[in-house]
């Protein structure tokens, strides 16, 4: 947090609170404000909120993960928030979507870098229009009131460093002024349940761009469409899926047996493989791979789109317009041109920057440095003393722990896990409800993070994934892995017990206040990491 970055005219209102993340009940981290007492404070009781250079003097302390300011009827401020909108070139330069351009160059006002350093908070002085003021699609919102934002002090520096007045009309008009696209029937069409993680993917591929498409297919509805026959329907749905699952067969096929294309030729054998497995296999070797093939699909696009529009929103496409804007920026703006009058282009970028991303995350996992078991860093725990960092590569099972990354070992050679140191630090016993959460400790840039996550948490690869919203590199890519390594650690190693209360109240013999401690260290810290400094 950068204090001197922060605008006068809002360090002068007290409208200010301190946050820490906090986990709800859905398993989702999130930011909650907090008064200097500790108690929560609340964005509509200004007697919770205080002075700025009060709010400081706290966050100082150490105890907070960050500071906040209150949007109110009393003040004329809005707050425009557009998600996941920043990537880093290889050079270190901010890469903005072209979302984020237009709408932070045509505010011209403050803006600074949100806390996951990738999305964007614009702060004008104005008045939002009537409507809607929040476009999941776009992770894009507006708020005027009753809203405490994060503030960081961060700011762009395409951006100016004081707040102007601005009209926001059009900001509604071409942003936030569309209606919500209707749900998808998830009913089932299978004896198994879905799970939340399963309803959260349908409803998210029936509402993007073309999800019309999705919708149709999920329900069986192909008769009179653009299929010519079930068997065409059936493989355009596992195409579809095999986009939002990442090419997880096992999973096309769960989902599947919901829609309502399921019938009883799924399981049909035709002679080793069924139909199914059949169908599937073709839908994950149909795309055309590398950068050549995605030129290839972006000059048919322009001809397809004359009469199709929605050909440019397909799963399949979009993959191949993300490769060709990360690998050759020239022939997709050449493409984008092309485009021009016949599809709609804010919501085609906002599509393709949701698949360069996911893009992103495979690449990383796909890179990350390998180091042997017995190979030696002599510079390990120099760059962050007294940190939790291995003296030399450590192995825990199949895993192998370096100064920098953790892999793992297999028939196969070396599988990249996490592209950063990770470990368990202690162990929490709360003594208010007999639960037991874990110390989290991870390498982020240079800087040590730590956080208390229930174990419930912190082992199911479903709920471990509401830990990427406090910035721990987890995804949908690598969570199965990432816990398969925390597992190791918690079974393996002695890891220290501590005591600890949730709420005041007495233990054996004392009178506890909120995360105070009542045990003791192993030497379980001696053993993993080097002498503090």
């Amino acid at each position: 947090m950068r204090a001197e970055g922060i605008p006068q005219e809002l360090q002068e209102r007290p409208q200010w609170v301190l946050w820490r993340y906090g986990l709800i009940e859905s398993g989702k981290w999130t930011k909650v404000p907090y008064q200097l007492s500790g108690s929560k404070a609340k964005s509509d009781s200004p007697s919770t909120w205080t002075t700025f250079d009060r709010v400081l003097e706290g966050y100082e302390s150490g105890e907070w993960d960050g500071i906040g300011f209150v949007v109110t009827d009393g003040d004329p401020y809005v707050g425009i928030d557009i998600d996941h909108c920043l990537e880093q070139s290889p050079g270190g330069e901010l890469i903005l979507s072209p979302l984020a351009q237009d709408i932070v160059e045509r505010l011209n006002s403050y803006t600074e870098i949100t806390p996951s350093g990738e999305g964007l908070r614009v702060y004008v002085r104005g008045k939002l229009p009537e409507g809607r003021n929040k476009d999941s699609s776009l992770g894009l919102e507006a708020y005027e009131t009753k809203r405490f934002f994060v503030v960081t002090g961060h700011r762009l520096d395409l951006a100016p460093a004081e707040i102007v007045d601005r009209d926001l009309t059009w900001l509604r008009d071409e942003y936030l002024g569309a209606e919500s696209p209707p749900a998808v029937d998830v009913t089932a069409h299978s004896d198994e349940p879905l799970t939340e993680d399963d309803r959260r993917l349908i409803e998210r591929a029936a509402t993007v761009k073309n999800g019309e498409k999705f919708r149709t297919l999920w329900e069986g509805g192909w008769e009179g469409e653009d299929w010519g026959s079930h068997s065409e329907a059936d493989l355009a749905l596992c195409s579809i899926l095999a986009y939002w699952t990442d090419d997880d067969p096992e999973r096309i096929d769960r989902l599947f047996r919901h829609s309502g294309l399921m019938r009883p030729k799924w399981d049909e054998r035709h002679g080793e493989h069924t139909y199914g497995e059949m169908t599937i296999g073709k839908a994950l070797s149909g795309a055309d791979d590398g950068v050549e093939g995605a030129r290839k699909v972006a000059l048919s696009l322009a001809e397809r789109a004359k009469t199709d529009p929605g050909a440019a929103f397909e799963p399949d496409t979009l993959g191949a317009l993300a490769l060709l804007a990360q690998e050759d920026p020239a022939e997709w703006q050449r493409t984008r041109g092309n485009l021009r009058g016949k599809v709609n282009l804010r919501d085609l970028d906002a599509e393709v920057g949701k698949a360069r991303r996911e893009l992103e995350a495979q690449r990383r996992r796909a890179s990350l440095h390998v180091v042997g078991a017995g190979d030696r860093d002599d510079t390990v725990g120099q760059h962050c003393p007294g940190a939790p960092v291995p003296n030399q590569p450590l192995r825990v099972g199949s895993y192998i722990v370096t100064n920098e990354t953790v892999i793992r070992e297999t028939e196969d050679g070396h599988v990249p896990v996490i592209a950063t140191v990770v470990q368990l630090v202690q162990v929490n016993e709360r003594l208010d409800d007999d639960g037991v959460s874990y110390r989290l400790a991870w390498l982020d840039r240079g800087r040590w993070v730590q956080r208390d996550v229930p174990g419930s948490v912190l082992f199911d690869h479903t709920k471990i994934r509401a830990l990427a919203d406090m910035g721990f590199p987890v995804d949908s890519l690598n969570a199965k892995v990432v816990v398969g390594y925390l597992a190791a650690l918690r079974d393996r190693m002695e890891l220290p017990r501590q005591r600890v209360a949730g709420r005041m109240g007495w233990a054996p013999g004392n009178m506890m206040t909120t995360h105070e401690i009542a045990g003791e260290t192993s030497r379980w810290e001696k053993r993993w990491f080097g002498p503090r400094t």
